[in-house]
């Protein structure tokens, strides 16, 4: 079953058939109006329900407190953000929002870049985390598709036009509203006066990150469009405006996936020291030492089933984050995350190297 039209009134149901393993497929639709589809059967749907019941206790996994940390965005008004710092992507697509700059500074960090911009379209959520948790069921909520990361070499000159044309007239979608990571900042006016938590020199090259879907459609800002017909030989890459970019769609970087990852780092990081976790003193933290410590720490809602194996499945996150061979988590697996933040992220680029990274070897 699809979904047929924007507005989900009417799906297509369609059938594929194989008469025998060596025939080819048949294939018959119908459109219907999906008030008019009959309710499932309560026995198959209790069974479904039964089934689903661990996957859907993944969506309650916590990866994050509800707000945007002050080490990230100590100068709130430079981002042109209010006081307020729980995370937030209500009316993002008109404004800046602290969703948007704690994706987008996530999204800088684990792409290695100098800045990060994000198409509010990207981001879906519409939601208020007054009260919550930003667990795994938030994130699929903000960003539900993969949002796979490109690179660009632009001047600053560049992307400051980029980010302040599509502010220009924030009553009006189709400018693309740009959201930033914590680095761009701006005067009272909206003009753009840093990047990378720097002043800004519009001649200096930089490298910048953004979701695939977001590059095409920036594109259709007048002065990006005349700089790739202008410059329509970029980092080795061939560019046409809006027919070729920098990486295809399929070799972008899974940003979610990165973003889980890191956002655990992030949870080792307020747990207690090695020694204290590891309470066998044998070198080695088991699965059980683990949940012991994020318990004492985070002190989870344990009342319920779901709740237990959101616990559980919390726990599989961190081990599967540093356990790499099976064997519970020695000191050197756990020394990554505070001596070398980066190490999987650059491990991830050596083996998905981009344009970018090819072109800065090459020079």
């Amino acid at each position: 079953m699809l979904k047929a039209g924007a507005d989900a009134h009417k799906a297509a149901i369609i059938e594929i058939r194989w008469p025998n393993s060596s025939s080819k497929a048949t294939t018959s639709w119908t459109i219907r109006t999906t008030a008019d589809i009959p309710k499932p059967d309560p026995a198959v749907a209790h069974t479904v329900e039964k089934i689903m019941s661990k996957v859907k206790a993944l969506e309650f996994v916590q990866l994050h407190e509800n707000i945007l940390p002050e080490n990230v965005a100590p100068n709130m008004a430079a981002l042109g953000l209010g006081q307020d710092r729980v995370l937030s992507s209500q009316r993002v697509r008109f404004q800046p929002t602290t969703m948007g700059v704690f994706l987008a500074n996530i999204c800088k960090i684990i792409t290695v870049s100098d800045v990060c911009i994000i198409e509010a379209g990207n981001i879906k959520g519409e939601t208020n985390y007054t009260g919550q948790t930003f667990n795994m069921a938030a994130l699929r909520n903000e960003f539900p598709l993969e949002c796979e990361m490109v690179y660009q070499k632009w001047t600053g000159g560049l992307i400051k036009d980029i980010i302040e044309w599509s502010r220009s007239h924030p009553d009006e979608e189709e400018k693309c509203f740009a959201q930033c990571d914590a680095g761009v900042w701006f005067d009272s006016s909206g003009k753009v006066t840093h990047l990378a938590g720097e002043p800004i020199d519009v001649e200096k090259i930089y490298l910048v990150s953004s979701a695939y879907a977001s590059t095409v459609k920036f594109q259709s800002n007048p002065k990006l469009k005349k700089y790739y017909q202008d410059n329509p030989i970029v980092k080795g890459e061939t560019y046409h405006a809006k027919e070729k970019l920098p990486r295809s769609e399929e070799d972008g970087k899974p940003a979610k996936v990165l973003i889980i990852d890191y956002l655990a780092d992030l949870l080792w990081e307020k747990l207690t020291s090695f020694e204290q976790i590891d309470k066998s003193g044998d070198g080695v933290l088991s699965k059980k030492e683990v949940h012991d410590a994020y318990v004492k720490v985070f002190k989870p809602a344990r009342g319920t089933d779901a709740e237990r194996q959101a616990l559980d499945h919390t726990i599989d996150l961190l081990m599967s984050d540093l356990d790499k061979d099976g064997n519970g988590i020695s000191r050197d697996e756990y020394d990554v995350v505070f001596h070398d933040k980066t190490s999987k992220v650059k491990t991830f680029m050596a083996t998905h190297p981009s344009p970018a990274a090819t072109a800065t070897k090459k020079s």
